[in-house]
């Protein structure tokens, strides 16, 4: 039977394997070792001939033989099957849905003329009468134009990312959620194949790409034209990188450590030149989109940064270098300045269209305000006084609304957001009878929040009792998209802004997963059960997906099919 868990090479356990920080935890006869992980001194050095493990298959795992049409399809055919559930009738419902309103029509403006525009209607509750003249005929947007103003409160890289769609389908509800579509399409294929990386199990991958292809929130952002689910996208693509990075490193490391004789490095032997690390770039250009979509990505750089100088100092430690501690901070501290200066060029970038223009919202402050006549530092001077009244704006933003949540709740599903509701009579919907009902709500898949929540608290286990480095970087993804919101509970905030870390709860999810199944050398029996009890779990998952469907998609129900699935009055 193929098991859902990581092989025996791959999976850290109490059995003598590799922990996070590069030590060996002992056994009877075996003690930990600081630094020289590789040559024991009181035992003979692992080989394949003993069955034991080598220093490439303690760092750089490899990966189980098996076709490609293995490795790759299956995370392609859960792509393709989510993807089509996220296209099928995307243009539906014909509705500027929530905040739409303002990032639709900012992504138009922003094709057009490089920033941001007024428009002659905002809207306080539904859609503004410029929204309802868009749906109504688009090619009219020029007469709603109020000024080139437009107080837009996020970075431009979402706004770009939608205005794609718009540009290659028109100025429609498909053409703006088509790039949300294709991202949150992504976003499967990439959580499984990452899964796949990290644990080295295909299954694995795969039983994590179908647990974000069954969520609920995912499905929905990736039905909406709003920022959040770009968010999502590039912090999964920069773990992504940076895990590629890790693997790439070590290999290096492995072929570098295996030059020299199987006993203890001299104490001057400093780590070798590396190379450029292109996947560390590629991962750090990300990191910049991110916060170029939305701020609430500035405490995903460090975070990500940090884990990825972890996983590089236990790779030093492992290979048996003495003097890590100074090899480490010799190579490491001009590269971290460097790449943070990347990440800042790469935010700064992303406002080309607005530097390059002479119209944008603060574009002219400088010279308004007498504060600096030169052209390039003008410019600079009004991008900063945008930022910091920006920031003022987010911080100070506490008015109330009716489906605001506190990030405590969002892992239960406290209090999910309401896109759109449509019944008998209600102004621009479409025409229902007496019993019916149209709803989108942004409601994550119940039973998969809450057993990754459960998995979540496993990995704190993990992590702390058993060193785990991939629960400790599902850890580390999971906090750094959360607990920024944490610091602004007195904000108004929504549940929807989790859709962030969805990726990091199907890893962990998925971990839990292949645990209950068992390793493959487990004993029949245990395997069996383990294999029925999660199948049941992912079964249920995505049977709850099903039932929730409709009112994730404005399919047209029953008042009592609607109530039947209103499970906690605060979700009404």
């Amino acid at each position: 039977m193929t098991s859902l868990a990581p092989t025996r090479s791959s999976l850290p356990d109490d059995d003598s394997e590799e922990d996070y920080g590069g030590r060996r935890r002992g056994r009877s006869g075996s003690h930990r070792e600081r630094g020289r992980v590789w040559w024991r001194p009181n035992l003979r050095p692992r080989d394949d001939e003993q069955g034991d493990l080598t220093l490439r298959e303690r760092l750089v795992p490899s990966f189980a033989l098996e076709p490609w049409w293995i490795s790759w399809g299956f995370p392609l055919l859960i792509t393709l099957v989510g993807g089509f559930m996220r296209f099928w009738r995307l243009g539906l419902p014909k509705w500027v849905i929530f905040d739409e309103t303002y990032y639709a029509k900012d992504a138009w403006t922003t094709i057009h003329f490089g920033h941001e525009a007024g428009w002659l209607n905002d809207p306080t509750v539904g859609m503004a009468n410029d929204d309802k003249a868009i749906i109504a005929n688009p090619h009219i947007w020029r007469t709603l134009i109020a000024n080139h103003q437009g107080n837009a409160v996020h970075p431009p890289v979402g706004k770009w990312m939608i205005g794609a769609g718009e540009w290659l389908f028109g100025f429609t509800p498909f053409g703006w959620r088509f790039i949300p579509a294709v991202c949150g399409t992504l976003a499967i294929l990439m959580t499984a194949r990452i899964a796949r990386r990290m644990f080295r199990s295909t299954l694995i991958g795969c039983a994590a790409g179908l647990l974000l292809a069954s969520d609920g929130l995912e499905f929905v952002m990736s039905r909406t034209a709003l920022l959040d689910i770009f968010v999502m996208f590039w912090t999964l693509a920069a773990f992504g990188c940076f895990l590629i990075d890790r693997d790439k490193m070590r290999s290096k490391l492995v072929d570098w450590r295996e030059s020299y004789p199987s006993t203890p490095l001299p104490d001057d032997v400093k780590a070798p030149p590396l190379g450029i690390r292109w996947w560390r770039i590629a991962a750090v250009v990300c990191l910049g989109l991110d916060l170029g979509t939305k701020w609430s990505g500035l405490w995903i750089i460090p975070c990500f940064m940090v884990m990825s100088l972890l996983w590089d100092h236990a790779a030093l430690r492992a290979v048996g270098i003495r003097r890590h501690w100074v090899g480490f901070l010799r190579r490491e501290t001009w590269q971290t300045a460097l790449l943070s200066l990347l990440v800042l060029a790469t935010y700064t970038a992303t406002w080309t269209g607005w530097f390059l223009t002479k119209d944008g919202n603060y574009r002219q402050w400088a010279a308004q305000h007498n504060a600096i006549h030169y052209p390039v530092l003008s410019a600079l001077r009004s991008w900063w006084q945008y930022h910091w009244d920006t920031y003022h704006f987010h911080v100070n933003l506490d008015s109330p609304h009716a489906y605001m949540s506190n990030p405590w709740s969002w892992l239960i599903m406290g209090r999910p957001t309401d896109y759109y509701y449509c019944n008998q009579g209600a102004t621009g919907c479409p025409p229902l009878a007496a019993n019916q009902h149209q709803q989108v709500l942004a409601l994550g898949t119940p039973p998969l929040w809450w057993f990754a929540t459960i998995a979540l608290i496993w990995c704190c286990w993990r992590w702390i009792a058993r060193r785990d480095w991939r629960a400790g970087s599902i850890l580390c993804g999971m906090l750094a998209a959360w607990a920024f919101w944490l610091n602004y509970q007195h904000r108004t905030i929504f549940t929807f802004y989790a859709v962030a870390f969805v990726p990091f709860m199907c890893f962990a999810a998925a971990y839990l997963l292949g645990v209950i199944v068992g390793r493959a050398d487990a004993l029949q029996y245990r395997r069996v059960w383990g294999a029925v009890v999660a199948g049941a779990i992912t079964v249920y998952i995505l049977v709850m997906f099903i039932y929730f469907y409709p009112i994730l998609s404005a399919q047209t129900i029953t008042y009592n099919q609607w109530l039947d699935r209103m499970w906690w009055p605060s979700w009404i």
